[in-house]
């Protein structure tokens, strides 16, 4: 018992470090490069005081509680990514509009907060329920594969005139195809599915049986939508996908904890080698920013549009804009009339509807979570790993419902949830976790 205590002690320590060192890269970051080169957009320099290091560590800590210390069931990813890509950037950067004071601070967390822990607390135990077998696997991933080809297809056949692969007009390519695919046009539903629901999980699938030449296909489809939107996040979703479809293939899932940490600290050692040799960073510019700074900036104008009596926020009904808190956002706090600013699925409900929004999302996710805990459960597949992967990230920038529907989330989930149960592999409290 006492080396079972002195082991888990040890990981919570290794944790803690491994966030500490990513806190202090990304201060880095900011300092030295993020700021100076987003200045025009509202980007303040951090003010090392007593204050700051105070949320700064509150945010390590509590981090470091929620984060589980090793993958044992498809929600868990749930409180690492929201802790890693949500509490950290945000406790590093919460001065990223400049200084607030430090009850606005602690208001702002507790909102972070609530409903991380309480997803912790309620999936600590699985129900166990099992739905009726209606398909094979295997059926429904030939099904996806044809989906897929079909949607990038289509995308790249509507592709803007703007499209190509140059790095500089990748906004442009993105506003321009934000015309062609409208907002609630079949055209724009299938550009979502496709991108953010079926390519990832065809490489998770891929990186589970090892097949070589439709990982390549799928990474073609990904390069096409970087060609057409000029989105480069779901190549991410695409790398992770691939890991965790491989480490299930070898029964050794609990590695992908110590990888995803490790790809984390790669790209902060890439930054420090970049700016240091050319005085300028790519992988800040464009993965850095996007990834940490840009949605603790996001954060920021969305507590401080609640928090500002002018713009009349209300507790149970929220912001009234008739263009959408989202687009209201931007062209406040990006001055860009056309800037959709998303950010993670609670905060967006309690900025646009109230509190009472805000409770209902939280119970809805908590819902979908205990969903995919059970599955994976009851039917021993792996896949089901890969719906808490994916749900939790998109949960980061997208509201649940919008993840569900538009990215065909939920229709996935529930086409596997009627599949049989993968019989003769170890069961979850033996070898594969």
């Amino acid at each position: 018992m006492n080396n079972f205590s002195l082991a888990l002690s040890r990981k919570r320590l290794t944790l803690a470090a491994f966030l500490a060192i990513f806190s202090m890269g990304l201060i880095f970051a900011y300092e030295f490069f993020l700021q100076g080169t987003n200045e025009y957009i509202g980007y303040r320099p951090l003010i090392f005081n007593f204050q700051y290091f105070t949320g700064l560590i509150i945010s390590i800590l509590l981090s470091t509680n929620l984060i589980a210390t090793k993958l044992k069931k498809p929600s868990d990813f749930f409180p690492f990514f929201y802790c890693i890509l949500i509490i950290i950037p945000y406790g590093v950067l919460h001065e990223i509009m400049g200084r607030i004071e430090i009850d606005r601070f602690f208001l702002n967390m507790t909102l972070l907060l609530i409903p991380v822990m309480s997803v912790k607390l309620v999936t600590k135990n699985i129900l166990y329920f099992k739905l009726p077998t209606l398909i094979f696997s295997r059926h429904l991933i030939v099904l996806i594969t044809a989906c897929a080809i079909f949607g990038t297809m289509y995308v790249v056949i509507n592709a803007p005139a703007s499209s190509g692969f140059d790095v500089l007009s990748s906004n442009l390519r993105r506003l321009e195809a934000r015309e062609i695919f409208l907002g609630s046009s079949l055209g724009a539903y299938i550009l979502s599915i496709t991108v953010n629901g079926l390519l990832p999980i065809l490489a998770y699938h891929f990186g589970s049986v090892e097949r070589g030449l439709p990982v390549v296909i799928v990474l073609v489809c990904g390069a096409a939508f970087y060609y057409v939107l000029g989105v480069k996040a779901h190549f991410l979703m695409i790398v992770v996908g691939y890991l965790l479809g491989k480490n299930a293939r070898l029964y050794r899932l609990e590695r992908i904890w110590m990888q995803m940490r490790w790809l984390i600290l790669f790209i902060f050692i890439v930054f420090v080698f970049e700016f240091i040799w050319f005085e300028y960073s790519f992988i800040a510019d464009y993965l850095i920013r996007r990834l940490f700074s840009i949605p603790a900036f996001i954060l920021s104008g969305y507590f401080d549009l609640i928090a500002n009596p002018a713009n009349n926020w209300e507790i149970w009904s929220g912001l009234h804009s008739s263009r959408g808190v989202t687009y209201l956002v931007g062209e406040l706090y990006f001055n860009d009339l056309d800037a959709n600013a998303n950010t993670n699925t609670f905060i967006y409900q309690l900025a646009a509807n109230g509190v009472l929004s805000y409770i209902v999302n939280i119970f809805l996710v908590i819902t979908v979570l205990i969903f995919i805990d059970s599955n994976y459960a009851v039917k021993n597949n792996h896949i089901f790993m890969y719906f808490g992967f994916i749900f939790s990230v998109l949960l980061v920038e997208q509201n649940a419902t919008t993840v569900l529907l538009s990215s065909g989330v939920g229709l996935l989930l529930l086409a596997f949830s009627v599949t049989p149960p993968i019989d003769g592999r170890p069961s979850n409290n033996k070898k594969i976790i």
